[in-house]
């Protein structure tokens, strides 16, 4: 009998601290309802191997070794592996909540994609993330009511996990990860995913477990940042054009200054820039006068961002850098998420 739900779990030298409870919140589902397909991108951390290697003895666990080749082809890896009629993602420092699987198991609509809320996990706290007030199936058309909402980063639908994705939706549709992207990889695989999805049903529970680390992807200094957002942000723009909306359009290039919001914060005036002071100025002002960037800015709208990036934006719109300076040096000493 197949597995109703597989779960792909892609690891990178994950640290047991994180990876144990992550591969424990998975295992405390119902064995017989789901399949936990780990893909190892090429680890050498030892601790990290010793722990595949101890899961591998429940007989639903499989562990595949790949060369380093990024998360997206370890996810890509995943989906060809998988058996379940849904396939979760699960990054291997997150998690579940109990009974997730079986709640998940439980749904009988046979929706192309089933969306979830989760739970910020900042250690000390949890913030419970809901996208609206009540369970909804959406259908054909209305299906666009998702995607347009997937482009407000801050209501968290522009992920891959908080999901589970029909196997047989993504195969026939070639959905699959762009091995091209190492960030925003994953907005631009669901994002494609609601373009093509002709039903998708939003269940009101908490299922996913995010751990806000101040060591992930998105905070370390990439002097590449710009040029991979940008690559990443042109994607999702061909992906909405298609659309011929204007609507689409505009919740798209806000979906763009999102990130470059991100770009100020964690590239431009990142403490481990290397650049000068007055050199990060004129950076920034030359990313924002490039690509994607220049012409998402025609197109800010306020509303679409809580107050404290609403204000960056506006300064950065302005090109008045200095201040979006001190907003970055507050929020690298005090953020939260």
């Amino acid at each position: 009998m197949k597995p109703k739900i597989s779960v792909i779990m892609p690891v990178y030298n994950t640290a047991p601290v994180y990876l144990k409870p992550a591969l424990n919140s998975v295992l405390n589902g119902e064995k017989e309802l789901f399949e936990l397909i780990i893909v190892d991108d090429g680890s050498k951390n030892i601790e990290t191997l010793d722990v595949l290697t101890d899961i591998e003895k429940n007989d639903n666990v499989f562990v595949f070794h790949i060369e380093n080749s990024g998360v997206s082809a370890a996810r890509n890896f995943g989906i060809d592996k998988a058996n379940g009629e849904y396939i979760v993602f699960v990054d291997a420092d997150d998690g579940l909540t109990d009974g997730a699987i079986k709640t998940l198991c439980k749904n009988n609509n046979q929706a192309d994609i089933i969306c979830f809320d989760y739970c910020k996990n900042y250690g000390n706290r949890v913030e419970n993330i809901y996208y609206r007030e009540e369970s909804e199936m959406f259908c054909n058309e209305n299906c666009k009511k998702i995607l347009e909402d997937s482009l407000v980063v801050e209501n968290g639908l522009a992920l891959c996990w908080g999901k589970a994705f029909k196997r047989e939706f993504l195969i026939n549709n070639a959905l699959y990860f762009d091995n091209e992207l190492i960030l925003a990889e994953d907005a631009e695989f669901a994002i494609r995913c609601y373009s093509a999805a002709q039903t998708i049903y939003y269940l009101r529970e908490i299922l996913y477990i995010y751990t806000v680390s101040v060591g992930s992807a998105v905070r370390r200094f990439n002097a590449q940042m710009p040029d991979i957002y940008n690559k990443g942000m042109q994607k999702i723009l061909a992906t909405i054009s298609g659309f011929n909306s204007e609507q689409l359009n505009k919740r798209a290039y806000n979906f763009v200054l999102f990130h470059l919001l991100l770009v100020a914060v964690n590239n431009v005036f990142h403490p481990d820039n290397p650049l000068r002071f007055f050199a990060k100025l004129r950076y920034l002002k030359e990313i924002c006068n490039s690509g994607c960037y220049k012409t998402a800015l025609r197109y800010a709208d306020y509303s679409l961002f809580s107050k404290a990036r609403a204000i960056t934006l506006f300064f950065i719109k302005h090109n008045l850098y200095l201040p979006v300076f001190f907003i970055a040096k507050i929020r690298q000493s005090t953020r939260k998420d």
